[in-house]
């Protein structure tokens, strides 16, 4: 049932939003820099949607670094999905 939701709240955000060729090209050097293969399409809809998540999170939270508003970096490990 979660990974319904899940896939559901992914459709969403994809016809809602958008998704720029940068997130998808980020998307798949994670993918290989974490050497991240998935069991089935859902599975991996849903991984996508959590690094999108994440992945925002991080630029958001840099952009308040550069601003002197935090005092640390973050990036995206091999727990970004």
């Amino acid at each position: 049932m979660r990974l319904l939701l899940l896939i559901a709240a992914f459709v969403a955000v994809c016809a809602a939003v958008p998704i720029s060729e940068e997130v998808h090209s980020d998307w798949s050097l994670f993918k290989t820099k974490h050497s991240k293969q998935y069991d089935t399409e859902e599975e991996e809809n849903a991984r996508f949607l959590i690094f999108i998540e994440n992945r925002n999170k991080i630029f958001e939270h840099n952009k308040k670094y550069e601003e002197g508003l935090v005092t640390y970096k973050m990036g995206l490990n091999h727990l970004g999905d």
